[in-house]
């Protein structure tokens, strides 16, 4: 069952590829660094910082909703070649979930 977030997100990486390449190509920066952990926020606004600074004032805006999409999708594209536990992920919290506790 996808959420209407996971619908969101699969659009926004279809119509805006670049920005996931953008993603996993600096993810891949702090790998080769030897980074064995890193913050998915911490790259996302280095992401932001950079289309910022090169003035790509493009058609779409970094939705901090989207951060964990592209994180889980290195993650599963990237096998072995990201160190295990390189990106946290945290359960995500359901509006059904938040109302059944007390």
């Amino acid at each position: 069952m996808t959420s209407k977030h996971d619908a969101e997100a699969a659009a926004f990486f279809r119509r805006n590829p670049q920005v996931y390449a953008a993603f996993r190509k600096i993810a891949y920066q702090a790998v080769i660094a030897g980074k064995q952990r890193c913050s998915q926020r911490l790259l996302w606004e280095r992401l932001r910082w950079e289309l910022y600074m090169t003035g790509d004032e493009a058609d779409y805006a970094l939705n901090n909703n989207y951060v964990r999409y592209a994180a889980r999708r290195l993650v599963d594209e990237a096998g072995e070649d990201l160190p295990e536990g390189f990106f946290q992920f945290r359960e995500r919290r359901t509006p059904d979930a938040e109302q059944s506790t007390p």
